[in-house]
Order: structure tokens, then C-alpha cells, then sequence
């Protein structure tokens, strides 16, 4: 094989590691779409809650992230690794029973969504070697600067009980 066929094929699993994670975001924010509108209709007499509003924003969240992922962004890959993640740790620890299922399918979720991580750093990495330049971003600088969600995440609906 020459460096050509390899570079193809180097390219072709990047690229794989991405559509996975897009589409498990995918998945993920058609849940979520579908768990919003079942509580907005269930609660249809209490009118429109501060819940029903968080809910609506998780799927634009989750549906913008699927889309920067398609985008190849790191950013938004490692943000909707981490959302996720924290999403699924305050159900389990908000939830009175643990169920097994939901945990199982939760890991699944997250080795997609960790896939694209790997995926777009790799694809920024031959793209830059391609290129020539240095245009390489930390992954710790990405982790750091996502405060803010894991404040979303872990202390609004803390306050909101």
C-alpha cells in the first residue's frame, strides 16, 4: 500500500468516527424532542412551564451540536460529549431507581460521542498537517472552557427543585 491509500483510508475511519457521533446526537435530541413534547402535552392545563422552556432548550442545544459535529468542531463535539455525560449522571443521581437499560444504552451513547471527539481532533490534525500550518487547539483549553454547561447542567435544576 502506498501513503496515498493510507491517507484514504485514515481519512475515510475519521470521517466514520463523526457521522457516528452525529447521528447519536441525532438520536439524542429526537429522544429528548419527543420527551419535551410529551410533558408539554401532558401538562397542557399548567400552561407553559419554566420545565417545558429548559426542555425545548436541551433539543436547539442538542440539535445545534449535532450540527457542529457534522461541521467537524471540536467544540462541539467535546461539548455534547460532556453535556451528555452530565445530563445522564444528574438523571441517575435526580432518579429514585437505577435502571440497568437506560445506563447501558447511556454508555453506548457516549463511546459514539467520544468517538467524535477523537474523529475531529484527528481530522484537524491531517488537516493541518496537510496544510502545513499549526493550528492546533488544546484539548484541556476545550475541557476548561465549558463551565458554563456544566453549571446548566448540575445546578439549575437544582435550583428549579
Amino acid at each position: 500500500m502506498n501513503t496515498s491509500e493510507d491517507s484514504q483510508k485514515n481519512e475515510s475511519k475519521i470521517n466514520t468516527r463523526i457521522r457516528h457521533a452525529r447521528i447519536a446526537a441525532m438520536v439524542s435530541g429526537t429522544i429528548t424532542f419527543a420527551g419535551a413534547i410529551t410533558i408539554i402535552v401532558n401538562q397542557k392545563q399548567q400552561g407553559i412551564s419554566l420545565l417545558n422552556i429548559l426542555s425545548l432548550i436541551d433539543v436547539v442545544f442538542i440539535f445545534g451540536m449535532a450540527y457542529g459535529i457534522y461541521r467537524k468542531s471540536r467544540v462541539c463535539a467535546v461539548l455534547m460529549f460532556e453535556y451528555f455525560l452530565f445530563s445522564k449522571v444528574f438523571n441517575i443521581s435526580a432518579s429514585p431507581h437505577f435502571n440497568t437499560g437506560v445506563f447501558m444504552i447511556g454508555i453506548i451513547f457516549l463511546y459514539f460521542m467520544f468517538q467524535g471527539i477523537s474523529g475531529t481532533y484527528a481530522y484537524h490534525k491531517c488537516k493541518s498537517c496537510r496544510e502545513g500550518s499549526a493550528d492546533s487547539r488544546p484539548f484541556g483549553s476545550i475541557l476548561a472552557g465549558s463551565c458554563g454547561l456544566i453549571a446548566y447542567v448540575l445546578v439549575l435544576p437544582v435550583i428549579l427543585i
